[in-house]
């Protein structure tokens, strides 16, 4: 009988060379690795390098990656809900305040409304760990001391915090709400610092130039003069006193935003205002209004003849440093500025009537734009008689805000004062004369 053939033994798995084997281990270090990567705020350094040493497999490592991931989670969360409940506390209180203090401008909304009726007195109490409203002179110290919501991130304690951003957003949005007459005849520039800017001037050579086959381009020259535009910075303190807070005395919410909006117009103005009333000099060392500049007339009422010259000279500047003939910036004013005395006389000017004859029309009314600007007059220190026409579109003056500074803003002083709040009123603005072609002026 035929035996049957004998089993074969398995055959052996193939054998990886070690460069294999080093490349694999490369490669499963720096799965785990990448893997570990977005993870890294809650594993330890020293948890991946033990799992790439040990041998830990790539399916073994995802394994323990998410499950410390899972047990880190919980405590994430209630991290962030945390902060956002202060965040929201802090914005409640702020929109509440705002609204006690001016209801017409800003609506009670939002978190706002779980602080409804919240005053000075209140909101000291409650930072300081009361909300009965009695006069606790030690709770109400402890509350402008505390930082128990934002931990003194800022520098101040929450109080102070709370009190200034009411004070801040509601100075910035009385100022917005202020119309500034110089605006409309100025071209804002950007400061970054406060060194003086440079200004370029409507002249320069630009013409253009025949160019013949092959020919080159003329180069052309700008002129560039220094216009003495620098920002500076104004300021006052406030202080909410601690008798303020104990008398609950709003008046420093309703009041002292208005206050310091209307003096930060008022800033504005004088500067602005005072280029064109005192006649400051222009980049070329001479006053804005002067004869060689061809924009100032002789004294005289404000009527067509008078409006006429006026025009005449606008329409006839020339770009600074230009020697051709017909080469006119084409300059049309649009705006009449006088000072209070003469409003009548340049309301009755620019009114359409229906005249007799036609010789007595007034072709200019309709094209001109009239504004009073008491900083003109004589009882600024100007005149009663003199009058001005404007461009608009070549703005005669420049203006400047710091950057990040477009308006007043109250910062508060750094460090826990026991006994109220000490903030400071800052507003950083800068004017100058810079193109006296855009202007003309009577008298």
């Amino acid at each position: 009988m035929q035996q049957a053939p004998a089993a074969l033994p398995p055959a052996a798995a193939p054998q990886m060379s070690a460069a294999d084997a080093v490349a694999a281990d490369r490669t499963r270090m720096q799965g785990i690795r990448e893997a570990a990567a977005p993870f890294m705020a809650h594993i330890p350094q020293a948890e991946v390098d033990r799992m790439c040493s040990d041998g830990t497999s790539l399916e073994q490592a995802n394994a323990r990656i998410l499950a410390v991931m899972s047990a880190n989670q919980p405590r994430g969360v209630r991290v962030e809900v945390r902060r956002d409940e202060g965040q929201t506390q802090v914005e409640g209180m702020i929109g509440a305040l705002m609204h006690r203090a001016a209801p017409q401008m800003h609506a009670l909304e939002g978190p706002a409304e779980q602080f409804r009726g919240l005053r000075l007195r209140n909101l000291a109490m409650h930072l300081g760990g009361s909300s009965a409203g009695f006069n606790d002179l030690d709770t109400i110290r402890s509350g402008i001391r505390s930082t128990t919501i934002m931990s003194g991130a800022m520098g101040v304690s929450d109080f102070a915090f709370i009190t200034t951003e009411v004070m801040n957003r509601t100075l910035r949005a009385a100022y917005e709400r202020r119309a500034s007459t110089w605006r409309r005849i100025s071209r804002q520039r950007s400061a970054s610092d406060f060194r003086a800017l440079h200004s370029i001037t409507a002249g320069g050579d630009f013409q253009l130039k025949p160019v013949n086959e092959s020919g080159e381009y003329l180069q052309s020259n700008i002129t560039d003069e220094a216009s003495g535009l620098k920002v500076a910075k104004y300021g006052r303190q406030i202080n909410l006193t601690f008798e303020a807070i104990v008398n609950d005395d709003m008046g420093v919410f309703e009041r002292l935003p208005g206050d310091f909006a209307r003096a930060a117009g008022t800033l504005e103005s004088k500067i602005a205002w005072g280029l064109i009333r005192d006649n400051a000099k222009t980049g070329d060392d001479k006053a804005l209004f002067h004869s060689d500049h061809g924009n100032l007339g002789a004294a005289g009422a404000i009527s067509v003849a008078t409006v006429g010259e006026g025009r005449k000279a606008m329409w006839e500047q020339r770009p600074a440093g230009s020697k051709d003939k017909d080469d006119f910036i084409a300059v049309s004013p649009d705006l009449l500025f006088v000072p209070p005395a003469l409003e009548t006389t340049a309301l009755q000017f620019v009114t359409a009537a229906t005249p007799a004859k036609a010789a007595d029309a007034n072709p200019f009314g309709s094209t001109l734009t009239p504004a009073v600007e008491p900083s003109l007059g004589a009882a600024a220190g100007g005149s009663d008689s003199k009058w001005y026409l404007f461009a608009s579109d070549l703005p005669v003056l420049e203006h400047a805000f710091l950057d990040g500074y477009e308006a007043p803003t109250v910062m508060t002083k750094e460090g826990m004062n026991p006994d109220g709040v000490s903030m400071t009123a800052r507003h950083i603005f800068g004017a100058s004369s810079a193109e006296f072609r855009g202007a003309y002026r009577r008298g």
